[in-house]
């Protein structure tokens, strides 16, 4: 199950009649026009599973995740190990809180980085993220394009 398949079992997205189109529900955190107001405590942030089963979970702050453009908060389990995969669009994500670990296929993970670490993630190229620390880890990620998950084997 991916990101697309998740939102719509949670409500977060909502299939529109006619030529298949997929549009995003309204997010409580979705502004009404662009001179609205939007604060959103991190306690009252809404974190659902990236995928059914997954330990790592995604809260929506803005927009559209699958197609963008879209800002949300990841959070990565204490003790997560990862896995090698990679995404079609580019991102940016900038670290909130807890020890991240981030790194390319063919490199060793390293000892991780913590808040306000900044990163630019390119479409296409094959990462891992970990937590191997004992606290989650939460990563605010700027989706310009959407965000589309194709794990490697």
């Amino acid at each position: 199950m991916n990101i697309r398949s998740v939102l719509q079992r949670s409500g977060h997205i909502s299939a529109l009649a006619g030529a298949g189109c997929l549009a995003i529900a309204t997010f409580a955190a979705t502004p009404v026009s662009a001179q609205d107001f939007v604060q959103i405590p991190f306690e009252e942030a809404q974190f659902f599973p990236t995928a059914e089963g997954s330990p790592v979970e995604i809260a929506v702050l803005w927009g559209d995740p699958v197609n963008g453009p879209a800002g949300v908060l990841l959070r990565l389990p204490a003790g997560f190990p990862g896995a090698m995969h990679y995404h079609s669009q580019d991102y940016r994500g900038v670290v909130i809180s807890g020890l991240h670990t981030h790194w390319l296929e063919g490199e060793e993970p390293g000892d991780g980085n913590g808040p306000g670490t900044y990163y630019f993630q390119p479409g296409g190229q094959v990462h891992a993220d970990a937590n191997f620390g004992d606290e989650p880890v939460v990563i605010f990620i700027f989706l310009p394009d959407g965000l589309d998950t194709m794990f490697v084997e």
